[in-house]
């Protein structure tokens, strides 16, 4: 059991939640990895790099100033971008909501990834070949921050951060 469980209206949406913690490695005190683990291999992979991406793009200074220790991680399928459901967007949003992440890995936005951090506040960075326009619907890997990112990095791989 995660420590801010969603409220049981959450529904189906609730059900595919996953509340991962990071394992992170320092060095001069600034974190250099960090390792997120979850069954599916594609999925493990997946939040494996984005984690370990997410360490150096976050800006070190705000993350300094906000004097927290920890940084709280959700990674989500969100099916279909939540649209199976006619206010399945706004359920995803309540449930982050709730749970209120500092970082979220998200699966399946498939255009709805900019309404959801706009909604909520967050940066949103896109995980798709640069250029991409972020409502695309066939576009389903994105990152959320409450704090800003740093430099983009493009890492040779078919998927890049923005």
């Amino acid at each position: 059991m995660h420590p801010n469980p969603p409220s049981k209206g959450a529904g189906r949406f609730a059900e595919t939640f996953v509340y991962l913690k990071t394992v992170a490695f320092y060095q001069n005190k600034r974190p250099i990895a960090g390792i997120i683990y979850k069954r599916n291999h594609t999925v493990k992979q997946i939040i494996l790099f984005t984690c370990f991406a997410s360490f150096f793009l976050l800006e070190p200074d705000v993350l300094a100033q906000s004097g927290k220790k920890t940084l709280k991680v959700m990674a989500w399928n969100i099916l279909h971008g939540g649209n199976d459901l006619p206010d399945g967007p706004d359920r995803v949003i309540d449930i982050i909501r709730e749970i209120d992440p500092d970082l979220i890995l998200m699966v399946e936005t498939y255009g709805s990834g900019p309404r959801i951090a706009e909604t909520l506040g967050y940066h949103f960075h896109l995980i798709a070949p640069e250029g991409t326009d972020p409502d695309d619907e066939s576009i389903n890997l994105s990152i959320y921050s409450k704090h800003p990112f740093g430099e983009r990095i493009d890492t040779g791989y078919p998927f890049y951060l923005h």
